[in-house]
């Protein structure tokens, strides 16, 4: 939550995934949980490849990494911070970057999925707040008609897709 450097925040994020991505596959002789935990690492490895990528790009274009001295600019500014979004929205399963966690839940012992269903998403969240609030001023863009439709997306899809589960893991997911 303290970070203010992208870098940091991007290493940060990727410490809690890593640990999750172990913790979810942690009963080894568990088939589900096996093909749990190497869906969320493969997906994960895909969104950190995307958020390093938008990274990149937020850095070539603005030529800083701490949020404070960057100012986007452009639509290479622009695309950055939407794949860092993008990579966000993989870390807190907003949809629709969370088709992992069904599996990755239902595989998981139930005190790692308490875990997993609350740890890794306030990190993302928090993280996405401080880099909300820093980079974009106050009265340009409304955050909150932002996160309200993706808090809103994110809600009636997994409800209406929790209406065929029959197992209280996935359904919770």
């Amino acid at each position: 939550f303290s970070a203010t450097d992208l870098l940091l925040i991007f290493v940060s994020l990727e410490l809690v995934s890593i640990a999750s991505f172990i913790l979810a596959g942690y009963e080894r002789r568990n088939p589900k949980s096996n093909e749990g935990s190497l869906k969320y690492f493969i997906f994960g490895a895909f969104s950190s490849a995307v958020m390093a990528y938008g990274i990149s790009l937020f850095y070539g274009a603005t030529g800083a990494t701490p949020l404070v001295a960057a100012r986007p600019q452009g639509a290479m500014a622009l695309m950055g911070l939407l794949f860092i979004l993008v990579g966000f929205g993989f870390k807190a399963a907003i949809a629709p970057m969370h088709f992992w966690v069904p599996d990755a839940y239902e595989g998981a012992p139930t005190p790692v999925t308490a875990y997993l269903s609350v740890a890794p998403k306030l990190a993302a969240m928090g993280a996405l707040a401080r880099l909300l609030t820093t980079l974009v001023p106050a009265g340009s863009v409304d955050l909150t008609l932002l996160l309200s439709l993706l808090c809103g997306l994110t809600m009636t899809w997994g409800n209406l897709v929790a209406l065929f589960q029959r197992n209280i893991k996935r359904l919770l997911a």
